[in-house]
C-alpha cells in the first residue's frame, strides 16, 4: 500500500493517469515552468487519453508498443483551451500536423519514467514500456540553402533594422534565438585588441503559463550552454553601431523605457518576442531575395560557413555550447568529407615518399 494525500489506497488500483500524476508531481521540483508544462500537455492529450484508465499493473509491453505504432499514423488533433485563446468562444478542434518523432518520444520518456518509479515502490516488477520501438530522432545531417552570397545579402539587408546586432550574432557567431534575445551589455567581454567575447548565462523565453509574455531565466538551455563566444568582426560592429544609437533611442521612448541593459529590445528596452523576431526574418528576406529558411536555420547557416572556412568541429562545438561533440558530428560531420580526402591524400604521400626513398 501507498499514501495518497493522507488517504491510504491500494497500489493494485492505481491507474496510470493517477501514477503520471503523481510523478510529474514529483518531478516538477526541477523542472522550469515551460517544461513542466511542455510535460502536462503530452499526458493530458496524449498520454491519458490512450492508457490513462488502465491500472498500472495491466499494462504489458505490447499494450505500450500498440500505442506508440498508433501515435505515429494518428494526426496530432485536439481541442483548444479557451485560456490559450482569450479571443475565440469555448473550445474548438485544432488540427495539426501528425505527431512528429520528437512527441512521441517525448511521450514514451514521460511513461518510462513513471512507470520506473512504480517498480522502485515496488508495484510492478518489470518496467513495460522498457525495449519499446520508437520513431528514431530526426535526421542528424542538416542542410540549409544558403551560402556566404546569401549571408551577406542578408546582412546587407539587416544593416538597419531595429534588432541590429541579432541578426550577426545568430548568422555568424551561432547563439540560440534565446540566448542572443537575452544578452546583455554586461555580458560582453571587450578586449584591448578590439575583440569582443560574449559571456552566454541567460536565456529569453516564452513563459507558457502566463499567455507567453517574455522572461529572462538566469541559466543557459544546457550546463554545456554556458560558455563564452568569440564574436566575429561582422557581430562587432553591429555591437558598436547598435551602442551609438541606443541613446536616441532611450532619449525617444522617454518615461516609457525599461533599463534591463538587453542589448537587442524593444522601442522600450523591454525583451522581444519571438514571434517578433520571426516576422522580421521574413522581411529581411524577402528584402534580400534569398531562399526562406526559419530562425534557428540561421544557426546551422553560421555552423556550417565555420567548418567550410575551416573551423576544427570541436571548435565549433564548443562555440555552439553543444553537450557532446557527437551532436556536432552528427549535424555537421558530412561538411568534413574534403577535410578527410585531405587526410587520405596527405597519407598516400607519406607512403609514395617512403617507398621512393627506401628504392633509392
Amino acid at each position: 500500500m501507498q499514501h495518497d494525500q493522507g488517504d491510504l489506497i491500494r497500489q493494485e488500483d492505481e491507474t496510470v493517469a493517477a501514477l503520471l500524476d503523481r510523478w510529474l508531481q514529483t518531478r516538477k521540483a526541477s523542472l522550469t515552468a515551460n517544461a513542466a508544462n511542455d510535460y502536462q500537455t503530452a499526458i493530458t492529450r496524449h498520454i491519458v487519453p490512450a492508457l490513462g484508465r488502465y491500472r498500472v499493473q495491466a499494462v504489458k509491453h505490447g499494450d505500450v508498443q500498440k500505442i506508440v505504432n498508433a501515435w505515429r499514423n494518428r494526426p496530432n488533433v485536439h481541442d483548444d483551451d479557451p485560456a490559450e485563446h482569450p479571443n475565440r468562444r469555448g473550445r474548438q478542434k485544432r488540427a495539426q500536423s501528425p505527431m512528429g518523432a520528437t512527441l512521441i518520444r517525448r511521450c514514451v520518456s514521460i511513461l518510462d519514467r513513471a512507470f520506473a518509479l512504480a517498480v522502485k515502490e515496488g508495484a510492478i516488477r518489470v518496467n513495460p514500456v522498457t525495449g519499446i520501438e520508437k520513431p528514431s530522432a530526426s535526421s542528424g545531417r542538416k542542410h540549409v540553402p544558403w551560402g556566404a552570397a546569401d549571408v551577406s545579402r542578408f546582412l546587407e539587408a539587416a544593416a538597419d533594422d531595429p534588432f541590429g546586432p541579432l541578426w550577426p550574432l545568430l548568422v555568424t557567431d551561432g547563439l540560440r534565438k534565446a540566448e542572443a534575445s537575452a544578452l546583455r551589455w554586461c555580458d560582453l567581454d571587450w578586449r584591448d585588441d578590439g575583440r569582443v567575447v560574449a559571456n552566454i548565462r541567460r536565456q529569453a523565453i516564452s513563459d507558457k503559463s502566463n499567455r507567453c509574455a517574455v522572461v529572462i531565466v538566469e541559466r543557459a538551455k544546457t550546463a554545456a550552454g554556458e560558455r563564452g563566444v568569440a564574436l566575429t568582426g561582422e557581430t562587432v560592429r553591429a555591437l558598436q553601431a547598435r551602442r551609438d544609437r541606443l541613446r536616441f533611442e532611450r532619449q525617444a521612448a522617454g518615461l516609457t523605457w525599461e533599463d534591463q541593459a538587453l542589448i537587442v529590445s524593444t522601442a522600450n528596452g523591454t525583451p522581444i518576442s519571438p514571434s517578433n523576431i520571426n516576422r522580421s526574418l521574413t522581411r529581411l528576406i524577402a528584402k534580400a531575395g534569398i531562399p526562406t529558411i526559419r530562425v534557428h536555420d540561421l544557426r546551422h547557416v553560421a555552423a556550417t560557413e565555420a567548418i567550410r572556412a575551416g573551423a576544427a568541429l570541436p571548435i565549433v562545438s564548443a562555440k555552439l555550447g553543444h553537450r557532446k561533440i557527437g551532436i556536432t558530428i552528427d549535424l555537421y560531420g558530412h561538411l568534413t568529407a574534403d577535410d578527410q580526402f585531405a587526410a587520405a591524400d596527405a597519407i598516400d604521400a607519406r607512403l609514395a615518399a617512403a617507398r621512393s626513398k627506401a628504392a633509392n
